[in-house]
Formats: structure tokens, sequence, C-alpha cells
């Protein structure tokens, strides 16, 4: 048997967070196997195995058994034999998260006492999930191919269905397992390092954060409805997001104005499939915001003056104007202004305003004119000069790009066929 290719089958199941163990057989019970579930419940490690856990008896019979098995708790395991005396067991895992009710509904077959559930769900809540149940048979399917001969093996699903009376004599609420521990820690570990990333309006790494295990797996069903349930850790995640960006130095009134927003959009989910792809738009927003906005590694005094520009971009922005409100000589103005940014002043307001107008006449109908002023630049010979230094063509010629390109997608659009339903 190939020793290459069952280690980097535990390693693929240790990059999954799925705990794995070599068990020589006959198998002997190990509290960590279920991460010490029954031994909570049980307050004991020597009880009856084969009616919660898996039948262990025939795993080689005229053909290896390579099982996927779902125990009493639904907790699911691989069992795969390596020789007639040692298999590969990697496990527990979900295959999804259960509901409130789903649990509850355990529970109550089970017997479980009621001071024993919080302890279920979080238990449920840290176990490793894997979303796609064929890629995993597959990839079983295409080992047991190599390190197996042809027709010596075959795979079994199987799924415990018995009942278990387990007895509840200890009146003392059960501790916190240390998977659930670790597993908390892991979570908390994880949202303060992506929360740091948005600070930085870092995404690519904002993002690998945000998909790893320990954020999204961890997190345990608190209401009935999912959906309800998703929202509501959107909405957590809207506020830490919005923390994060505060700590990147980016002006309350923007961090309001995008929190609303997300939260009216966080309200108007209608599927779970709308959940992740906004929970990725907020981080990738707010990173924007950071990359846009913040004011971090300056001065206090260049921080309002930065905050006021981009506040106040139709209004009077002069050396002569802000040094007045700030009650600044110009001079020393100009001259902190350049040490701390690397740019004039003047060279900074209208690269913003330049910006700006590139935001209003891709989402704007209004004229140039119009927009020149909107952007603080009422001289449209001036506004044109500026923009075509800044993005190489007129105003008037970047209009006509953008309903260039938006008419050569609706036409794109118009004459792709149609795929008739199923």
């Amino acid at each position: 048997m190939s020793n290459t290719l069952i280690d980097f089958t535990e390693e693929l199941f240790s990059e999954l967070r799925i705990p794995v163990h070599e068990v020589s057989l006959p198998m002997q019970w190990d509290d960590q196997f279920d991460l010490g579930l029954r031994k909570t419940l049980t307050g004991k490690s020597d009880f009856q195995l084969q009616e919660t856990f898996l039948d262990l008896n025939s795993l080689y019979g005229d053909k290896v058994q390579i099982i996927f098995g779902e125990d009493l708790f639904t907790c699911n395991y691989l069992l795969l034999p390596l020789n007639p005396e040692t298999l590969l067991m990697a496990g527990p895992f979900l295959f999804e998260a259960p509901a409130v009710d789903t649990i509850m509904k355990l529970c109550e077959r089970l017997r479980i006492s009621g001071k024993y559930h919080t302890y279920i769900k979080q238990y449920f809540a840290t176990l490793p999930k894997l979303q796609n149940r064929v890629a995993l048979g597959t990839y079983i399917k295409c080992l047991a191919n190599r390190i197996f001969a042809p027709d010596t093996y075959e795979i079994l699903y199987l799924k415990n269905q018995n009942t278990f009376d387990f007895h509840f004599d200890d009146i003392m609420e059960p501790e916190p397992s240390a998977n659930t521990i670790k597993s908390m820690e892991s979570r908390y570990e994880n949202e303060e390092e992506l929360m740091e990333c948005i600070a930085r309006g870092d995404y690519e790494t904002a993002e690998q954060h945000l998909y790893r295990p320990a954020y999204l797996s961890d997190l345990e069903q608190r209401v009935p409805d999912t959906l309800r349930d998703q929202k509501n850790y959107l909405i957590i995640g809207n506020t830490l997001f919005r923390k994060a960006a505060q700590r990147g130095k980016v002006h309350p009134i923007y961090l309001d104005d995008l929190s609303s927003k997300m939260a009216a959009k966080i309200e108007n989910l209608t599927s779970l499939s709308q959940v992740d792809p906004l929970r990725r738009e907020m981080v990738r927003k707010y990173c924007f915001l950071v990359k846009t906005y913040s004011t971090k590694g300056f001065s206090p005094i260049i921080q309002k003056v930065l905050n006021y520009i981009a506040l106040n971009l139709a209004s009077d922005l002069t050396l002569k104007h802000l040094s007045s409100i700030f009650s600044l000589n110009s001079s020393y103005l100009s001259a902190m202004f350049k040490k701390e940014t690397g740019t004039t002043l003047t060279a900074y307001v209208n690269s913003k305003r330049i910006d700006r107008a590139v935001y209003l006449l891709n989402t704007q109908v209004d004229s140039i004119q119009d927009i020149a002023i909107m952007c603080g630049i009422p001289d449209l010979t001036y506004f044109t000069k500026l923009f075509k230094k800044a993005k190489g063509m007129t105003p008037t010629k970047y209009r006509e790009l953008i309903s260039r390109k938006s008419t050569d997608v609706s036409e794109q659009l118009k004459n792709t066929p149609r795929t008739p339903p199923l």
C-alpha cells in the first residue's frame, strides 16, 4: 500500500480540520474519536460503543469494506482499512450544519437532558463541514483504486439508526470540550486577523480569512429559520467590518453610509444563495473605503484637511481657504501637506475631483458642465484640460466610450441564444 498516498490523505483531512486517527483492530474506544462527546454525555469511557457508533466487525470479508458512516448523533466518519490490523478513521465531520430544530429533535430522540442542549449545539457548531459530498466520495474511490487491487474492495454508506438510553445522573452543567474551546479560539483569532486586513484595505488577504473554515464553519445556528440566522450573522459582520474600517481611519460619514446600504441589502435577501456573495461584497467595499478614504499615518491636522477635502469637493478648496478654516499659516499648511502626502495641495484636490468626475460620468446623465460644477471646477475649459491630462481623453470622449461599451454589451446579450428551460 502506498504510504505516500495515505500520508497525503491524512494531510488533506488535517487541512480540512477533520481529525484523523490510525486505529488498531480490534478497536478500543478512545474519547478523542468523537472529541469527547460520549464521555461528556455519559460520564464514562467504557459504554456500549457498538450501539452508538458504527459496525466495525466486517471491515474485512470477501472484500475490503470502506465505510462512509453516520453515527447515532448524525456525525460522519470515514473508515478506510489499511491492512487487517489497522484502519484510518477520519471524523467526526458534517456535510451541512444542522438547523436548531434538527438538533432539538435529535436530543428528543436520544432523550438527552435539557442541560446538555447548549453543549450539543456548540459541539455541532464546531465540527468541520464539507460542502461537497460527491467530491469526497470521488476522491476516496480514486484513492481506493490506487491502493487496492481491482474488485477487492467495496464502498459502503452506513447509518446508525439504533436507539440508546442515556442516563443523566450528573446535575452539573457540562464543561465546554477542549475541541469547542479550541475552535472558538481559532474563530476569534481569524476574525481579528480579518478585521486587521480590512483596516489595511487588503481585500485579497481579507478574503482568504473570510473563507477559512474557522470563520464560517463554527457559527452555531441560533434560530430555526436558517435564512434569518444567516442574516443575523451578516448584521454582526457588517458591524465588525465597519469597526475595522474605522480602525483604518475612515471618516464616520463614509462608514455610516456604507453600513446603512449593507444593512438594507441584508434585510432584502430572499435566499441562502445570496448570503456568501453579499458577505464578500461587504468585505470588498469596506476594504475599498479604507483604500480610498483612510487617513491613517497622517498627523491629526492633515487627517482633518483630507476629510474636509473628501467631503467638500464642490466647495472652495484653495490653500488660502483651507488655511483660514483650520487657522493655519498658508505656507505652513502647504509645506506640511506636501511632506505628509508627497504631493501639493492643489494636485491632490484636482486628483480627487477628477476621480469624482469619473464616477459621475459613469453613473449620472447630467451634462459635462453640470458634472464639472459638482466636482468644484465650474470652468469647463479648465475642467476638460485637467480631465484629459489625467485620463488621456476629454470628458466627452470618455462618456462616448462608456456609452459605446454599454451598447456593445447590450447587443451581445440580445444576440446570445437563450438556453431553453430544462
